[in-house]
């Protein structure tokens, strides 16, 4: 690099910029300024938070819950079960369930062999899921 009486070399950022010996304090003065700028840019970005659920906002889902007998369950509900499609499946608990605009179906927790699953059936035999 030349070497002249008056001028200056200044590393910013990734420029090697030629000054004036008297400018160069504006210079470094902007360097700090646009460092200062950046980083306060950086700093007052936040990230997106998720909203927070509140109970105010929440429909509690009222139902009533009663248990049946398997072998208590009326006989479309048993023969529903009983269907092809789930043979070799095993009641293991039964409920009445009634919903609170007072729809009621019955909910089966089945299982075969290491699988358990829940059914719902209505009254009139027909499988909800």
């Amino acid at each position: 690099m030349p070497e002249s009486p008056g001028w200056l070399f200044v590393f910013t950022g990734m420029l090697l910029v030629n000054v004036p010996a008297f400018n160069f304090i504006k210079v470094i003065m902007k360097t700090i300024l646009l460092s200062v700028a950046f980083a306060g840019a950086l700093l007052s970005f936040q990230p997106e938070r998720p909203q927070l659920l509140h109970l105010s906002h929440l429909q509690a889902v009222a139902q009533e819950r009663v248990e049946v007998k398997p072998e208590a369950l009326p006989e479309k509900v048993r023969n529903a079960f009983n269907s092809k499609s789930w043979a070799g499946w095993q009641i293991l608990e039964s409920f009445l369930i009634t919903e609170d605009d007072g729809t009621q179906y019955y909910e089966l927790v089945v299982r075969k062999m290491d699988e358990q699953s829940r059914i719902k059936i209505n009254s009139e035999g027909q499988v909800l899921n």
